[in-house]
């Protein structure tokens, strides 16, 4: 609430007397997001202070990593998995909001310069030599908007007068961990007039923190740890089976 307060007043404040400053004042509402054991997701809030009328539209860029791809087919009967068409690099997370349906506030230019629609995404292929299928760059972004990962709001930022905005963003359980990045648009005649950016980290705390540097870190280690507790729990629950039957 304090960071809120401190933007939106530094925002009002500056706007009669800095004729060259930006033409938005933004933060998010924290820097830091803490994944603990037994995170259920979270939300973000992105807001801000408007120097000029205009349309507003956020974007939340999480980290980019591969993305796998695998179409089942029948091959004799059976159901196997086709060869992987693989990605790189995809957000891990991409979420756009938008003060008006985007159309209407945003070009063709600007959408496809900026990544304004989810449709518009690049989303390169790692063999430049066979491009995917048009039904595979679909089926990428379905089951990201599945997963909660890519979301678009045609309405998500909310203007109050001429000059206060905000826009509230769904992270989910499964956000992968990093930097993100959440990139601000003012929008007038449906071209991009300024734009602001700042970040937030997501990262494990606690014993979360701990296993997550194990499994990354130390793979081996930590897949033989899991084996061996999946043993001896396996074995545990076996004894005591006998024993009350």
């Amino acid at each position: 609430m304090k960071r809120f307060l401190t933007v939106l007043i530094a925002g009002l404040f500056l706007m009669p007397f800095t004729a060259r400053a930006e033409k938005v004042v933004a933060d998010v509402s924290s820097n830091f997001v803490a994944v603990t054991v037994g995170f259920h997701g979270t939300k973000m809030l992105i807001f801000g202070a408007l120097k000029v009328p205009a349309d507003v539209m956020v974007i939340v860029e999480g980290p980019a990593s591969r993305a796998i791809l695998r179409r089942k087919v029948k091959t004799k009967g059976i159901w196997v998995n086709s060869d992987p068409v693989i990605f790189s690099p995809v957000p891990g997370y991409y979420a756009i909001a938008a003060s008006k349906p985007i159309e209407a506030i945003a070009g063709s230019e600007s959408i496809g310069r900026y990544g304004l629609r989810l449709s518009r995404l690049s989303l390169p292929f790692e063999d430049k030599e066979m491009p995917p299928e048009f039904s595979h760059r679909e089926a990428l972004l379905n089951l990201r908007k599945s997963q909660g990962l890519f979301q678009e709001k045609p309405s998500g930022v909310i203007i109050t007068g001429e000059s206060l905005f905000r826009a509230d963003f769904d992270l989910p359980a499964t956000m992968p961990i990093g930097t993100y990045v959440a990139r601000i648009y003012l929008l007038k005649d449906k071209r991009v007039i300024a734009e602001q950016t700042s970040s937030f980290t997501v990262a494990p705390v606690g014993i979360q923190a701990s296993i997550y540097h194990l499994a990354y870190d130390r793979p081996f280690t930590y897949a033989f740890m899991a084996l061996g507790l999946s043993l001896l729990l396996g074995g545990a629950g076996a004894f005591v089976f006998r024993r009350s039957s």
